[in-house]
């Protein structure tokens, strides 16, 4: 019998808020797009601790760090307890005709999106940084054969991975804002006791 064995694959954690926003979430939300400004492609909050600095958003916050801790279980299996905490935070406003520029996240463990307005087909970008020797036409794509692959999202959608993967969005050609959270993170606890790469932060 024939199998199709996938070998170190690139984990990505999505789940869903689950709940209508609140008031206080909405107006949180709205107050920082008066102040937002141009980031490439799109504007983005001056402010990069939205979640430090909003009690409105208490709730949003929990709800992420219980979704981290779920993430590094189950893709990581730490044999120590890991404190993995959010170290940056700030708001995307994508309007028509925006878009979100090819990058990754640096001096970080695991970023976040979370999606508070998603417009019609939205979805993050994921994009292959290392190729491969031959670029064989496929028949039909799929995440094995495809260089970048578009995860589907909707409002309240969480989305964890790996910092260093890279990603983007396309041009938002919808009438309608897209707004996302996005955070970055940082660990520390007793990483590894093995031989020549133990560390403890």
């Amino acid at each position: 019998m024939s199998q199709l064995i996938t070998i170190f694959p690139t984990s990505v954690f999505k789940t869903n808020y689950n709940r209508e926003f609140d008031a206080n979430e909405k107006f949180t939300f709205d107050s920082y797009e008066k102040t937002s400004t141009e980031n490439t492609g799109n504007k983005i909050t001056p402010d990069h601790n939205v979640l430090g600095n909003s009690n409105s958003l208490s709730n949003l916050k929990q709800f992420f760090n219980k979704s981290i801790n779920d993430y590094v279980r189950n893709a990581y299996n730490p044999t120590a307890e890991l404190d993995v905490y959010i170290t940056e935070s700030w708001i995307n406003y994508t309007y028509p005709g925006q878009h979100h520029h090819l990058h990754y996240h640096p001096n970080s463990f695991i970023s976040g999106v979370f999606y508070y307005n998603t417009i019609p087909n939205d979805g993050l970008v994921f994009v292959k940084t290392v190729k491969g020797m031959f670029e064989i036409e496929p028949k039909e794509y799929n995440y094995l054969n495809s260089d970048s692959w578009s995860l589907p999202v909707i409002n309240g959608d969480l989305l964890l991975f790996p910092s260093t993967l890279q990603h983007q969005v396309d041009k938002n050609k919808s009438n309608d804002v897209r707004i996302s959270l996005s955070f970055n993170t940082f660990i520390k606890g007793n990483i590894s006791k093995l031989k020549a790469s133990a560390l403890t932060v």
